[in-house]
């Protein structure tokens, strides 16, 4: 069975990578914005590979493993694979999401090497230990509507605008009210995210620490992740690209 992962980057989702616009029109709304981020991401296959590490605020080390993500938005329905592994590269759970517009995504999950079958599960809480949800790694909240561009502000020194989107009705919501979202303005990716209960408070926080621009896509390098209230901290290092096959050189390329 294949795995999988991109952006983020949809850190996004998606990791994720997304197509650079520099000369990016104001949005009308929130939802037009976020079909901009949508309409950016790549539409070769892409298969990226890292390591995520679970850090207390000391920096004592709680858990490291791996990912892989195979992400294909360019296919209709649109799919993508996120899998999770031990050090030794076996296999620990891996989610699997199918997304045609106007659909409810379509879930499913393994469990295992060999990979067996599982219930889905709650999309919202924390995956194998780590401060990341299924939610949260697969950029979900990029797709939610209705949202509010509520600002802009700066991240990283990037002007990025600031939204809120609930989450949808009928989604499993035991944590996540909605969430506020930081796109970069020029580029039209996700550059900070936080998941809200619905009195406000942060539940988790999302940012990226570092990306590259890499065939003319901005590519996610670094993100960390933060639950509330604050136990540990979870860095993704991505570590190769491959593009439709091809392994990109993403080490060489200059970071931001």
């Amino acid at each position: 069975m294949k795995v999988l992962m991109s952006i983020l980057v949809s850190l996004c989702s998606g990791f994720l990578a997304f197509a650079d616009t520099s000369e990016a029109e104001s949005p009308r709304d929130a939802d037009e914005l976020m079909s901009d981020v949508i309409a950016h991401l790549p539409a070769l296959p892409l298969l990226i590979t890292g390591e995520l590490h679970v850090r207390r605020p000391r920096g004592v080390s709680v858990r490291d493993l791996k990912f892989e993500m195979l992400v294909n938005w360019g296919t209709y329905p649109a799919s993508a694979s996120y899998a999770i592994k031990d050090k030794k590269n076996r296999l620990l759970e891996e989610l699997t999401v199918m997304r045609a517009k106007g659909a409810v995504p379509v879930f499913s999950r393994t469990a295992g090497d060999p990979p067996k079958e599982v219930a889905v599960g709650d999309l919202f809480a924390p995956v194998q230990e780590t401060d990341l949800s299924w939610m949260d790694l697969t950029l979900s909240f990029l797709w939610w509507t209705g949202g509010k561009l509520v600002g802009e502000e700066k991240i990283k020194g990037r002007p990025a605008f600031v939204v809120d989107v609930p989450a949808p009705v009928g989604e499993a919501k035991p944590q996540y009210a909605s969430v506020r979202l930081w796109i970069d303005v020029a580029a039209r990716m996700l550059l900070q995210a936080e998941g809200r209960s619905a009195d406000g408070t942060i539940v988790r926080r999302l940012w990226i620490k570092s990306f590259k621009k890499v065939n003319e896509m901005w590519m996610i390098k670094d993100l960390e992740v933060q639950h509330y209230p604050v136990l540990h901290r979870t860095k993704l290092r991505v570590h190769e690209v491959s593009e439709a096959g091809e392994l990109i050189n993403y080490e060489s390329n200059a970071e931001h």
